[in-house]
């Protein structure tokens, strides 16, 4: 994927007191401003950019009003909110998923900032072979009491990509700021503007930059206990109608994996077909959401899956993640072995590496619920430490360098020591090593944040995680190559 940097303008700047949250779902939107604006923005590449920020205005506003009945129905509606919003469009806009938080005050603050838009998760990359998507950032008053402004937004576009393993792919990626005073009884028409209402059937060249797709997958506070090596403990799955939730992670599974192996594509296509429990929303799997389902505590070459046991007739096999690899040629998937069939259990592996331990089909698990939006900056650095806002953890900024022992690795991390820091140092879980592994790096360099982790070298690292059933041996990532 390849995007293209935009001028982001805050002009106004709306905050709100949250009091509480609300979600909206909406599919198969019928407003044709809206349509026809959003649609035009994906697949139209000739527009300028004061044009881009004018049909975008106006496909904004559309959306808003086509949406205000189903708004002002919401828990805590004041006609103050915040609201994220992800639209899904293919001919039409298929479905919007927002998250709205109702206000109760508004501060104004005048800014200008210029900067890229927000990272694309990793995952959005399976649903971009669906359709394209539009992420829309708004701070909504429809009260005009707190301001003479009604609605500031952000938008960033994303285009629809072909399947995992296309080689050469283009995407259009632009973010779009504006301030527009619509009110929810404003009626809005594209004739406003005819020259962004035309039909624009240039054949302009995009320019091709690097992919901000993020691949830092993990996306789960570390206190859940998510990342743990078991998975057994007591309430975090629920079931229901052949589908499991995981209350640690708020994901939901189907219970029962395909019944025969597929290869990658067809992996794909098998989750955009699937309707377990009535959803029609399954997805493949990430390798940070797959690998979290995988029990570290089971015997790696046992006849009993590395899994859970409420994921009943689990093959101790091959599983597809939707993940590719970066720097491949033809983007070869990851995988995750669930068992001896396999190799062994808890393995996170490429198509592209060990070729004899590398199948050429796999299972499949779907998973469901969006995938949301990380921060482009997770990271918070000092001197010696490194701080992930999302994990909750607590990274040691430098490496000790040098090889040595994993006996002398516990001791290392359990001696460590920095001014004004009196937490207790330990060898991280495998789980939690892995949040590490940046998988938007091409392989055979540093998989990782190298701007976080100042003078970090491509090794294998130690994680306390032993491996269950081979004496003497424990678990390790592979910075070089993202494996585990």
């Amino acid at each position: 994927m390849n995007n293209r940097f935009e001028k982001i303008f805050f002009l106004n700047w709306l905050l709100f007191n949250s009091v509480n949250a609300a979600s909206l779902n909406l599919t198969y939107v019928t407003d044709a401003q809206a349509n026809h604006a959003f649609t035009q923005l994906l697949t139209n590449n000739s527009y300028t950019t004061n044009e881009q920020a004018q049909l975008t205005s106006l496909g904004v506003r559309a959306l808003l009003a086509y949406m205000a009945p189903n708004i002002k129905q919401l828990p805590g509606y004041t006609g103050l909110f915040n609201a994220n919003c992800s639209l899904y469009i293919d001919t039409q806009i298929d479905q919007v998923l927002c998250d709205l938080t109702p206000g109760t005050s508004v501060v104004l603050k005048d800014s200008y900032q210029q900067k890229p838009g927000p990272r694309l998760p990793q995952e959005y990359g399976l649903q971009l072979i669906k359709s394209g998507i539009a992420l829309i950032n708004m701070a909504v008053d429809w009260t005009k009491k707190q301001s003479q402004q009604s609605c500031q937004f952000n938008v960033s576009l994303f285009e629809k990509l072909a399947t995992c393993t296309e080689s050469a792919t283009k995407t259009q990626e632009s973010s779009i700021s504006d301030f527009t005073t619509l009110s929810d009884t404003d009626s809005v028409s594209l004739s406003e503007n005819p020259s962004i209402s035309k039909s624009l059937t240039s054949s302009k060249t995009r320019t091709e930059t690097q992919s901000r797709l993020s691949g830092l997958l993990a996306a789960w506070n570390a206190s859940t206990g998510v990342y743990e090596d078991a998975t057994n403990q007591i309430g975090r799955y629920r079931n229901s109608s052949g589908v499991v939730t995981d209350t640690f992670t708020g994901l939901q599974w189907e219970q029962t994996s395909s019944n025969s192996t597929m290869n990658c594509d067809q992996a794909v296509q098998y989750c955009i077909a699937a309707t377990t429990g009535g959803f029609h929303d399954w997805r493949l799997p990430n390798n940070a959401e797959l690998e979290s389902l995988v029990d570290y505590t089971m015997n790696y070459h046992g006849p009993i899956p590395g899994i859970n046991g409420i994921f009943t007739g689990t093959p101790t096999s091959y599983f597809y993640s939707s993940t590719p690899l970066v720097g491949s040629p033809t983007r070869q998937p990851w995988w995750i072995s669930f068992g001896q069939t396999a190799c062994y259990s808890g393995l996170l592996d490429s198509l592209e590496y060990t070729p004899g331990c590398a199948p050429s089909v796999g299972y499949v698990r779907c998973v469901r619920l969006p995938y949301h939006a990380l921060p482009a900056e997770r990271y918070r650095k000092t001197t010696d430490t490194v701080t992930d806002t999302i994990t909750g953890l607590i990274w040691q900024r430098v490496s000790t360098g040098g090889g040595m022992t994993q006996t002398n690795a516990v001791t290392q991390c359990n001696s460590l020591s920095f001014p004004n820091f009196n937490s207790v140092w330990r060898l991280p879980t495998v789980k939690e090593l892995a949040t590490l592994v940046d998988y938007s790096v091409p392989y055979n360099g540093l998989m990782m944040d190298a701007t976080a982790f100042s003078g970090e070298g491509a090794f294998w690292h130690w994680a306390s995680t032993p491996v269950v059933g081979l004496i003497a041996s424990v678990w390790v990532v592979v910075f070089y190559e993202g494996s585990v």
